[in-house]
């Protein structure tokens, strides 16, 4: 894109001809090898956009972006595609159903495309801790209406 400044890939160089071998001691030993290459943005470029991709690969950004809208779909439609929806049995648009708050609640955590998988792990820290706090309160609740000791609720309710 016109506002990196840099970017790389690997490229598996195998089945050579000509005469042509791999160096024994590299990464894919005699009958392969790996090659990364790198790419410099000829002129050094200013303005925010240059800036901002020193920090943010915005290939990655919109590959993440495809993943998360990816994953709503997946949570929309019974057995992730509206392909595999049109041969969805009653057993699936059950489950499909029962689960259909929880699978779109849980898309919002963002993929692993993210950061490194940085914000993906701590989305999903969150809402852990969200979740469990919202059990608690309930099982409290549920505990206190039906005159179950603390103790009985906590392990009865909360743990299981």
């Amino acid at each position: 894109d016109r506002y990196e400044q840099r970017d790389h890939f690997k490229i598996l160089l195998e089945e050579v001809e000509g005469g042509a071998k791999f160096n024994p001691s590299d990464d894919g030993g005699p009958e392969k090898t790996m090659a990364t290459i790198n790419i410099e943005a000829l002129d050094g470029g200013d303005g925010i956009m240059r800036m901002c991709d020193g920090c943010f690969n915005f290939d990655q950004l919109a590959l993440g972006c495809k993943e998360w809208r990816e994953q709503f779909t997946e949570a929309i439609y019974a057995n992730g595609s509206a392909e595999e929806q049109r041969s969805a049995s009653w057993g699936d648009w059950s489950l499909h159903i029962l689960a259909l708050f929880w699978k779109v609640l849980f898309a919002f955590n963002p993929p692993t495309s993210f950061f490194g998988g940085w914000l993906c792990f701590f989305c999903a820290v969150a809402f852990i801790g969200v979740m469990t706090a919202a059990i608690g309160d309930i099982a409290s609740l549920f505990g206190c209406c039906a005159d179950i000791p603390k103790s009985i609720t906590a392990i009865t309710f909360v743990a299981l």
